[in-house]
């Protein structure tokens, strides 16, 4: 092997490894009076989110949250170098009556500007100018007793540019039944209520979003009298969650407040060369290609199928040895990926002689596909 070969695969390796995170700051204010808003929650999120899996460490750089301090200044710190989407908001407890906006001044997911995050910096002047928004408000009250309904969820609910449900806000409801939603912007909404003990309604006494009656909205005033008198029933909801979150197709659910913009196809990603990839430091070295004019993003999986002995019947078992972080590549252009290999996968490297048959999978925004890899020990 050339030395410069090895200092190539040393250096993609070292640089995984201590790879340095950036952050993301700004300030945001009142667009009338141009004061600063205090306690104001701002949140980044990867906008490759969509490719990570369902274990915690693969979201830990991927996304935070930070909320504004006095001055209405925020800082976002150890984000992973890549793009991420900003979005002003409240926290589900803490309404204070803003209109939800992504960067630059978006007021929808699918319109949101990427900010790029660089390893070691700090990207400034990430800045907001939010606007009051529109309130619904109203009673909750058993139909059974008359008595008021505490902590049931009031959501005021959308149809998003795809066609599904989304809510725009929602409020949980006080000791005497009243809730307020705050933050809304200026449009139709339906208004749904769900509460422990009690089913699934829509305003007006009805029990789907296609039934229900439409209420207006015009920032920043009060649309009030939304009362329900709510049947007991069976549905126990869940909870209130925090926004992001959805289960669509549930019938014991409100649609939950949805942050997260669709992101659509990407570019094909494919692996270069024969198929093989050196290993060194405990680490697969991947050459992936991005083709077509836009950049890709790619997260690869490696997967090994062997045959275990369990009570005396010899079956075959897929597991997966390998992960790694969702990687951009340039238009037309390729780059060194590294996947750090688990204890299991190094050994049996060991064991077969610094060569081991595995399984690539490469997940992109466009698909997936998989392929055989051979795993080559570097001397």
């Amino acid at each position: 092997m050339s030395l410069a070969l090895l200092l190539l695969l040393a250096f993609a390796a070292g640089a995984d490894a201590a790879e340095p995170f950036g952050a993301i700051s700004g300030t945001v204010t009142d667009s009338s009076t141009h004061d600063p808003i205090a306690g104001l929650e701002v949140c980044a999120f990867s906008t490759h989110i969509e490719l990570l899996g369902e274990e915690k460490s693969e979201y830990e750089h991927a996304e935070g949250c930070a909320k504004t301090n006095g001055e209405g200044n925020y800082e976002i710190a150890g984000l992973q170098a890549e793009s991420f989407f900003v979005v002003f908001g409240d926290p589900f407890e803490e309404q204070s009556g803003y209109i939800e906006q992504f960067y630059a001044g978006k007021a929808n997911g699918s319109e949101a500007n990427e900010v790029a995050v660089l390893g070691g910096k700090r990207t400034a002047g990430i800045d907001a100018e939010l606007v009051k928004g529109g309130e619904i408000a109203g009673v909750l009250t058993s139909s059974a007793t008359g008595a008021p309904i505490e902590k049931a969820l009031a959501c005021a609910i959308r149809v998003t540019p795809a066609g599904t449900l989304e809510a725009a806000g929602c409020a949980i409801s006080e000791a005497d039944g009243d809730y307020t939603i705050r933050g809304l912007a200026s449009a139709g909404y339906k208004v749904g209520f769900i509460a422990s003990g009690y089913g699934l309604q829509y305003y007006d006494g009805v029990s789907t979003a296609a039934e229900a009656q439409t209420v207006s909205v015009t920032a920043p005033e009060v649309t009030s009298g939304i009362d329900a008198s709510m049947t007991p029933g069976p549905l126990v909801p869940p909870s209130p969650g925090a926004p992001g979150q959805s289960q669509p197709g549930s019938p014991s659910s409100l649609p939950q407040p949805g942050a997260r913009p669709s992101l659509g196809a990407s570019a094909v990603v494919s692996l270069v060369g024969a198929h093989r990839a050196r290993v060194r430091n405990g680490r697969a070295l991947v050459e992936l290609a991005c083709a077509g004019a836009h950049s890709c993003a790619a997260k690869l999986t490696l997967r090994l199928t062997r045959t275990v002995t369990i009570d005396g019947r010899r079956t075959r078992r897929t597991v997966t040895i390998g992960r790694s972080r969702v990687l951009t590549l340039a238009p037309s252009a390729s780059r060194l990926a590294s996947v750090q290999l688990d204890p299991s996968a190094r050994r049996l490297l060991r064991q077969s002689h610094g060569r081991l048959e595995v399984e690539i999978v490469v997940q992109s925004t466009a698909g997936a596909h998989d392929a055989s890899l051979t795993l080559v020990q570097a001397a």
